[in-house]
């Protein structure tokens, strides 16, 4: 699992350090074996917390398999595509 401390300098500015950990060993693949998975689900969850590609691979399969998307973070356009009115919960 991976980590996101927040470090705030004298000025009050912040900084945030992120360590991805086991996040960014998931691979596409993986994603892909999940197919069944995702599929039994009512929604995905999307928080970016693992590659922009694993992320990707699980957002179409959602969107194939009809299960709803909840963005719980600022999507990239590539992968906007996936969110449209039916699909966002």
């Amino acid at each position: 699992v991976g980590v996101a401390p927040i470090l705030v300098d004298s000025k009050g500015e912040n900084s945030i350090v992120i360590v991805g950990g086991a996040n960014d060993l998931l691979t596409v693949e993986e994603v892909e074996k999940a197919r069944k998975a995702i599929a039994g689900c009512s929604v995905l969850a999307c928080q970016l917390e693992i590659l922009p590609n694993v992320t990707l691979a699980a957002l179409k399969i959602a969107h194939e398999e009809g299960v709803k998307i909840l963005p719980l973070c600022s999507l990239s356009l590539s992968l906007t595509y996936f969110l449209d009115s039916y699909s966002v919960y």
